[in-house]
């Protein structure tokens, strides 16, 4: 069993000696409940507090499956949960290691959502998505980047927080959507 504190019964450091990514297959089961397997993507960074684990959507959608709108927004939860546990991760006091490995996973974040939004919501969610800031309401992006500036980060320094956090609210007005 892997907690948030670190293994229990198995031999982690031997199991995860190498940093980088992982994909762990989970097996999700329940009394008169169909299984479900999943995949998960665990960036290993070598710190437990700084490593990431993320819902891995290459395999959420088998190739040639829609999926259903329960689906959907379940995935859509899933991406807005894993954003909001990696935007305060920024902070402009974190060393350059530290503020690396953040920039590569919020990336790989990133990048997941736009291929989700590509292959299961229709065009004009993707041009929504690609214009986050224009589809924000002026309200919610001025406090967003008053938050976020008050943490040392500015959006000419520090894009790729702005564009999470935006990103992230896409997200949940994409989810709102989902009948």
């Amino acid at each position: 069993m892997i907690s948030a504190s670190g293994c229990d019964s198995l031999d982690c450091a031997t199991i995860f000696a190498e940093k980088g990514d992982y994909v762990l297959t989970i097996k999700v089961a329940g009394d008169g409940a169909e299984t479900k397997t999943v995949n998960v993507q665990f960036n290993w960074t070598g710190n437990w507090q700084t490593s990431f684990l993320q819902l891995d959507t290459s395999t959420a959608q088998p190739s040639g499956k829609t999926l259903r709108p329960i689906e959907i927004r379940d995935v859509l939860d899933d991406l807005i949960r894993q954003g909001e546990l990696l935007l305060p991760q920024w902070n402009s006091s974190n060393d350059a290691l530290l503020t690396s490995e953040i920039r590569d996973q919020s990336l790989r974040w990133l990048a997941a959502v736009g291929e989700f939004v590509r292959d299961n919501l229709d065009v004009a969610h993707v041009d929504k998505l690609k214009d986050y800031k224009g589809t924000v309401e002026a309200k919610h992006r001025w406090t967003f980047s008053f938050n976020l500036a008050k943490s040392g980060l500015s959006p000419q320094d520090y894009p790729i927080p702005f564009e999470l956090g935006y990103k992230i609210q896409i997200l949940k007005y994409f989810r709102e959507e989902i009948r």
